[in-house]
């Protein structure tokens, strides 16, 4: 799942996630050198679990090189490559702290079970969901000429992902902190601010943070569904766990229920705010401890230790699970019939539909029979109803209508044409065009008002 805070100090933010998060007194660890003559410590048996990534870590010669803390602090400070934000701010926002999680199962099986292939699926299900971010939410605002403020997709962000596997009760429970700095490159090339706004208008949501936090269960989901189709893809089974999240079939569960201490804890202490994904974030936080850090091998050897005493085989847990099977089913037709109800129920409130709501609702509400559709499957469904008109473009990026939703239209101006005609309204071209739409979009408004 997604969750997200904001960062309040690029020092603060680089010290926890990079050197309290890993003293430097560990007994299993190498002293590393990147290409820049950084040193940074790496425990000897683990894969490189954290990486910089997005078009500006491209741009600055970052992508895919280790974190390391004063890079970070300098570009959560406002600093890329000697360059410095333009018009920064002496309280300068840093950015976001975008954690992901993986299920349960999942943990269980690359940790306990020593199925290291899992990790390379849980890294590039990261990088899968920064570049869904990026391309989605980077935003830079301007004044035009009328005083009015204006927001502009960039399409370029930073990501700085940082790999743990213990929550704080040290169970097996893996995730990426997926930091996101404030600043982007816009269109004159200059290095900004994100966008950011407390008013929305026009049915489109703007501002980068508010835009993720508006669509955080769809990129939840999207972030499972690329898990889910990769595992599977290395011979296990998934099954939905609601809201768009997805586990590894066969994995017993009283070992699941065994390794959940942290998810007990906020559980308890979100139902004394309710039960949402807010107060979930907020219970994270009030229940957090500090971490009482282990060794690699000294929490492999805690776990195998646990799974032996409840009854199971570490060595066995993946042989097992992979031979887990279930009902056969088509999971494009699941994600068709799931995008149709969706659309179905949107329909009925709203005259333009955004797709990031409606993959949401269709991996979440709108899937039956127990079986949940993948939003990667629905989001492909999707973009080829675009292409063949089923869902009809408007002028605002990311915003849908369809012929069902004009058809009503039509058929309340057609209702009342009788006793109003005097109401025809005749549509300026000069108007049309400022709505920057479509052509075949402003054939069909011209024929509705006429």
């Amino acid at each position: 799942m997604l969750s997200i805070s904001p960062l309040k100090s690029a020092s603060g933010a680089a010290k926890y996630y990079l050197s309290e998060e890993n003293p430097k007194d560990l007994p299993d660890v190498s002293l590393e050198k990147d290409a820049g003559d950084n040193y940074y410590l790496k425990e000897k048996d683990q894969v490189e679990n954290t990486f910089w990534h997005g078009k500006l870590a491209i741009e600055a010669g970052l992508a895919g090189k280790p974190v390391e803390q004063a890079t970070l602090e300098s570009v959560l400070s406002g600093n890329l490559g000697g360059e410095t934000i333009k018009g920064k701010r002496d309280n300068h926002k840093c950015g976001l702290d975008l954690t992901l999680s993986v299920s349960k199962g999942f943990s269980i099986l690359a940790l306990g079970g020593g199925d290291t292939r899992l990790l390379g699926i849980l890294k590039d299900a990261v990088k899968f969901v920064a570049n869904e971010i990026e391309k989605d939410t980077a935003q830079v605002t301007s004044i035009n000429k009328e005083g009015e403020r204006e927001y502009h997709n960039t399409d370029n962000m930073i990501f700085a992902a940082i790999g743990h596997k213990t929550s704080r009760e040290n169970d097996m429970q893996l995730h990426y902190h997926l930091l996101a700095p404030n600043m982007t490159r816009d269109q004159e090339g200059q290095l900004r601010s994100l966008a950011s706004t407390i008013k929305q208008k026009g049915g489109v949501i703007n501002g980068t943070g508010e835009r993720i936090y508006n669509f955080q269960k769809y990129y939840t989901a999207l972030f499972h569904s690329k898990m889910a189709h990769d595992v599977e893809g290395i011979g296990y089974q998934t099954h939905g766990l609601g809201n768009g999240q997805v586990d590894i079939s066969g994995v017993p569960q009283p070992l699941i229920e065994g390794s959940s201490t942290r998810k007990q804890q906020i559980d308890q202490q979100a139902l004394n705010f309710g039960n949402t994904q807010a107060a979930r974030d907020t219970a994270a936080l009030d229940t957090r401890k500090s971490k009482n850090y282990q060794t690699s091998s000294e929490l492999t050897t805690k776990w195998q230790q646990q799974i032996k005493d409840m009854g199971y085989k570490p060595e066995e847990l993946v042989k097992n699970a992979q031979q887990f099977t279930k009902q056969g089913f088509q999971p494009a037709l699941i994600a068709q019939e799931a995008l149709s109800r969706a659309i179905s129920h949107l329909e009925q409130n709203n005259t333009a539909l955004r797709l990031e709501k409606i993959v949401e609702l269709a991996v979440s509400d709108f899937t039956k029979g127990g079986i949940q559709a993948n939003a990667i499957e629905v989001k492909t469904i999707a973009d080829e109803w675009i292409k063949n008109g089923t869902l009809i473009p408007l002028g605002e990026k990311g915003q849908y209508t369809t012929k069902g939703l004009i058809d009503n239209e039509q058929a309340l101006i057609d209702s009342t044409q009788g006793r109003a005609h005097h109401m025809r309204t005749h549509v300026e071209s000069s108007t049309l065009n400022k709505l920057a739409i479509p052509e075949n979009q402003q054939r069909i408004l011209t024929d509705l008002y006429h």
